[in-house]
């Protein structure tokens, strides 16, 4: 056996490994009422602890994604200049900032991503996806996502609305299976959510998952 093909089945069972154990380390814990609607309990992604909650049959996370790889361990590019921001999309690329490129602020509200990074289909944590047009709708009446108001970053790269306004990805597959762009928004002390369509993909908002 030569060393290339060594180092190639070295390769390829370090990102099993590392796979198995974001598998592992999705798994709810310290569920307050099993798997009952209401019940609360945390999940472990990427080195952090999010807090999460069953509404109706799916678990929802209460916290806006924190994540800076894809769940196939591939690493998401940080954009912090403007016009970088503005012209990413044009390259088909996921990107994600802290709002203001402030760690502090992105660690309570958790990062925004652009619609590239949610597109691939490789965001969310394995086992979850990223919550839905269709979800949204079934969560109006809930109020854990309050405290979310992440705020967003423009197509232009500037910044708006953190402690004010939470905006989420929420896309939209036919039955033909094309996709659209929505995203649901929520003023911090008013009482709806207002889910709305968008055909710009450089925005960068907000991304919650949810667990069947």
């Amino acid at each position: 056996m030569t060393l290339f093909i060594k180092i190639i089945i070295l390769l390829f069972l370090n990102i099993n490994v590392l796979f198995a154990q974001e598998i592992k380390d999705t798994i709810i814990y310290d569920k307050s009422d099993g798997d009952n609607n209401g019940s609360i309990g945390k999940m472990n992604y990427q080195g952090y602890t999010y807090r999460v909650m069953m509404v109706g049959s799916r678990w929802w996370m209460t916290e806006g994604l924190r994540a800076t790889k894809y769940n196939d361990g591939m690493p998401i590019e940080n954009v912090k200049d403007k016009s970088h921001w503005y012209f990413v999309p044009a390259n088909y690329k996921g990107a994600w900032c802290d709002y203001n490129n402030d760690p502090t602020i992105g660690n309570i509200y958790g990062k925004l991503y652009n619609y590239h990074a949610v597109f691939t289909g490789r965001l969310a944590p394995p086992g979850w996806r990223v919550a839905n047009h269709g979800d949204w709708d079934k969560v109006k009446n809930q109020n854990f996502y309050k405290k979310l108001a992440g705020g967003c970053r423009f197509y232009n790269g500037n910044f708006h609305l953190v402690g004010k306004s939470g905006y989420f990805w929420a896309t939209f597959t036919d039955f033909i299976g094309r996709t659209s762009l929505y995203y649901a928004r929520f003023d911090y002390m008013g009482t709806e959510i207002h889910i709305n369509y968008t055909d710009d993909k450089r925005y960068g908002y907000s991304v919650l998952c949810v667990k069947e």
